[in-house]
């Protein structure tokens, strides 16, 4: 959340803060699971992984100074969209390579994977589907 905040739970009663590697000022947006690894994305295009949810590396995402709204993994693939129609992919968390999108210059305000299919949405009421991001 606000200020680089994050927690981690077992059973999503009992919460415990962890030490992200987001700075102060950075708003975390989202977070996701795939292939033993968290991904959580923010503002001034922050990315960060965790195998274990407690201990975070930075990552260069390519959104440069862009807020990175949301993150999902489907089909082996991690997808983070943004600002100005950013959308980028990885297959490991680490690399990620920048996509171009249908959205122009407009937002993607977040992705979700499920029955074989990203759906992205974005400002403007965009919404775009895409098989395989590859």
């Amino acid at each position: 959340g606000n200020n680089g905040k994050l927690a981690t739970s077992t059973d999503g009663t009992t919460w415990t803060q962890r030490t992200s590697s987001f700075d102060t000022t950075t708003t975390i947006r989202g977070v996701c699971y795939g292939q033993g690894m968290f991904v959580a994305v923010g503002n001034n295009g922050k990315l960060a992984t965790s195998t274990d949810g407690t201990t975070w590396t930075q990552r260069t995402s390519g959104f440069n100074t862009s807020t990175i709204y949301g993150v999902c993994y489907g089909q082996g693939m991690f997808v983070a969209v943004g600002d100005s129609g950013k959308l980028t992919t990885s297959t490991d968390g680490i690399t990620w390579t920048q996509r171009t999108s249908s959205f122009g210059t407009s937002s993607i305000n977040g992705v979700c994977y499920g029955q074989g299919t990203f759906v992205a949405v974005g400002n403007s009421g965009k919404i775009a589907t895409s098989a395989n991001i590859h």
